[in-house]
């Protein structure tokens, strides 16, 4: 079981590494086209003395474009991230059950398949967390704050007579734009695993023999699990427990078969996640 469970794990991070390249290169692009406008409007700021302002800086039109380009192009990211990432959910659901599936059936056991309804439910839940997280609205916030605080801090900064050097302004700002592509990576990764996780779950609950799911850190991992993951290893919950993990986690359950025992030495026995 155990090989089973980390070939699990190589072919469901494949499979997010995969949709990350294509959000990564799609945020490239953007990113050039985006640094291209703001190399324009850096290097008026610091040819224009001490008239560059905040004030200054907002009236102009190089500003204005840069401005409503970067909003309508992180939106529109926004929005193919959130399309990638509910494209990706069926996808999770279906490899969960497959995995759940082999592992119950390395257990002796005869797993009953979940009903379309219980399947479709999973999928609205996912559907419904993708909405909360509402990345097109926060990816534009953070370039907004991005860019237009780099920007003004340097104005300021060129008001009080420090000389502005428009390569590392963009390289600043340029920083501070990644931190978009990182909560989106960040996005893709737990919603795929935690759709993989959820019909896992449900498939290791609707199968009689089995008393309960047991947390599964991937300890040989570099870098290692942060230290909640790893002070989880081995614990136990109930069957019906939900997994309660942080974003980005890659954590799996294992079922717990009744008569058998838990594969992991377990400290204590939770009954609720």
């Amino acid at each position: 079981m155990e090989q089973r469970i980390a070939e699990h794990r190589k072919a469901l991070a494949q499979r997010e590494d995969a949709a990350a390249l294509a959000l990564a290169q799609e945020f490239a692009t953007i990113a050039d086209t985006v640094e291209a406008e703001l190399a324009k409007l850096t290097a008026a700021i610091s040819t224009a003395s001490d008239a560059a302002t905040p004030t200054w800086l907002y009236r102009q039109a190089l500003y204005k474009k840069l401005m409503l380009g970067a909003r309508a192009a992180y939106l529109e990211y926004g929005r193919q991230a959130a399309r990638t990432i509910e494209g990706g959910y069926a996808a999770a659901l279906d490899y969960g059950l497959r995995d759940a599936g082999e592992l119950l059936t390395l257990a002796g056991l005869d797993p009953k398949p979940l009903g379309k309804r219980a399947k479709d439910g999973l999928l609205v839940g996912m559907r419904r967390r993708l909405r909360k997280l509402a990345l097109p609205t926060s990816l534009v916030q953070l370039a907004t704050k991005a860019i237009s605080g780099g920007l003004i801090k340097a104005v300021k900064a060129r008001a009080a007579d420090s000389p502005i050097e428009p390569a590392g302004l963009v390289k600043k700002i340029r920083e501070g734009l990644g931190s978009i592509l990182v909560n989106v990576m960040r996005a893709q990764r737990t919603e795929s695993t935690t759709a993989y996780r959820s019909v896992v779950g449900a498939q290791l609950a609707a199968t009689a023999q089995v008393v309960g799911w047991q947390w599964a850190a991937e300890l040989d991992k570099r870098p290692a699990p942060c230290a909640v993951c790893v002070a989880m290893h081995g614990q136990v919950f109930a069957a019906d427990a939900p997994f309660g993990a942080h974003p980005g986690c890659r954590c799996l359950a294992i079922p717990v078969i009744e008569g058998v025992g838990p594969a992991i030495p377990a400290r204590r026995r939770c009954v609720a996640g």
